[in-house]
């Protein structure tokens, strides 16, 4: 599958035949190829991934970033933005929630309903700029033990341009399963939410499954952590992960809405919807991004605080997004260039047939040491510390059993909390999901590590780990 890029007519598709994960974008002012190399998403140290492949779906968003699916993990993504040259990548896991199998992304479609509401208080509450959203099936194609499901992704709208940071999910197993679901399209006989509707092909049964969007209610709230990772070939991904916490209808739904974040989401929606009381019949409109964006001030001091609050408990459930030091781009619209790696290095054409086997990057040439005025016959030196990010690739690359369950389980807290979330905003798992319950235990047990000591603590474990 290829996707164009809006912009600037580039033409980008997925490659899973390749040595390793890679997408490809073809150049089309200058007819330039490049291979870019995509390090599957998985946070799960106890499992590992699958497959080793992007795709198959990729697309254009309404707001010209470029996404594709990775078939590789469970609950897959990564984006492109041409604009800025940042690379993300997300993993909806699937784990937190109990019906579920794993998710293996095949296809999707993004789509807008011009029209989104919601009651809230008895009070229907209108948002101006309408609901983004992304739609995306997971199918039994490629793994018989995957779920056949519409996940439904709500985006943030007061985040960047309103198609980058997931807040909300839906997610909707098909009627039949084992269906090998194939294809989602998004379809309308007119311009209101009413006449929209996804449609989904189920291969192996020959059936359509077809379902209007504005039914389906993506309430389900998620927690987030972010993390980077650099390829071989030095190109630096942000890789969020968002775990399952359960909506206002679910089982802990009380739990869910006492956190934190999502308590004051809810109390900034008290104070807005008795701040603009109207008739009590009419709707209220939820703050614009334009009004936002552009600070809009009222008379009303109550109003104005209001007002201020929905839009600020909105971004901060979106922490990672608006963190403090997050990589940007040297300069706004710097394109993708072509890198050094190890099957499309700088000087050849990156179609040129490619090495059996990925090379890893070589080494940064070892500093000369300055001269040493210890006693003659002392021979020791300091070892370098590994970076957080060295450190969690390490453990990747380690061969399967190299490290006991315990010690992996001991690192995944430690990873899980230095992405600076914590274990109760998520959903506790069953005790009879014994993997999933172990590793939120791992996860829970360093609850009280701010995220720099639990980094720390991270990469002096592996150290010793991986150096016995």
């Amino acid at each position: 599958m290829m996707a164009i890029e809006p912009s600037t007519c580039d033409c980008w598709a997925v490659q899973d035949r390749c040595p390793s994960s890679s997408v490809v974008r073809v150049g089309a002012a200058t007819g330039e190829i490049e291979q870019i190399p995509v390090p599957i998403v998985d946070e799960d140290t106890v499992n590992g991934h699958l497959l080793k492949m992007t795709g198959p779906a990729i697309a254009a968003a309404p707001d010209g970033s470029v996404w594709a699916t990775l078939l590789g993990c469970d609950g897959g993504l990564v984006r492109f933005d041409p604009k800025t040259g940042l690379k993300q990548m997300y993993q909806l896991r699937s784990e937190m929630i109990p019906w579920m199998t794993s998710s293996r992304f095949i296809h999707m479609r993004f789509a807008k309903l011009p029209s989104a509401w919601m009651i809230y208080n008895n009070r229907r509450l209108e948002f101006p700029d309408g609901l983004h959203g992304l739609y995306v099936i997971s199918s039994n194609l490629v793994e018989d033990q995957a779920i056949n499901c519409l996940t439904c992704i709500w985006f943030n709208p007061y985040v960047g341009d309103g198609w980058t940071a997931p807040i909300m999910r839906k997610d909707i197993p098909l009627p039949t399963q084992m269906c090998c679901c194939h294809r989602i399209e998004i379809v309308s006989d007119g311009p209101d939410d009413e006449r929209i509707s996804a449609v989904i092909s189920e291969l192996s049964s020959a059936r359509l499954f077809q379902i209007k969007l504005s039914n389906i209610e993506i309430y389900d709230l998620m927690s987030e952590t972010v993390c980077e990772r650099t390829t071989a070939c030095g190109r630096r991904y942000e890789v969020f992960t968002y775990d399952y916490n359960g909506g206002a209808n679910s089982k802990n739904a009380a739990a869910v809405l006492a956190q934190g974040r999502f308590r004051a989401t809810m109390n900034a929606f008290n104070k807005y919807t008795a701040a603009f009381p109207g008739d009590g019949k009419e709707a209220i409109f939820c703050p614009s991004i334009a009004d936002v964006e552009a600070g809009r001030q009222f008379e009303d001091a109550a109003q104005q605080e209001a007002f201020d609050e929905v839009a600020t408990s909105f971004r901060n459930l979106n922490p990672a997004w608006l963190r403090d030091g997050r990589p940007s781009a040297s300069e706004p619209g710097a394109p993708f260039q072509p890198e050094a790696c190890a099957w499309a290095p700088k000087g050849k054409s990156a179609d040129a047939e490619p090495s059996p086997e990925p090379v890893a990057a070589p080494p940064p040439a070892a500093a000369q040491p300055e001269p040493d005025s210890s006693p003659q016959g002392a021979t020791d030196t300091p070892s370098r510390t590994l970076t957080f990010e060295e450190a969690a690739a390490k453990v990747r690359t380690l061969p399967k059993g190299q490290l006991s369950n315990s010690q992996m389980l001991e690192l995944y807290g430690l990873f899980k909390q230095a992405g600076g979330g914590l274990a109760s905003e998520t959903t506790q798992p069953s005790r009879i999901n014994v993997q999933a319950r172990a590793k939120w235990d791992a996860w829970n047990a360093v609850a009280s590590l701010p995220a720099d000591d639990a980094r720390a603590k991270y990469c002096s474990l592996v150290d010793r780990y991986t150096s016995a």
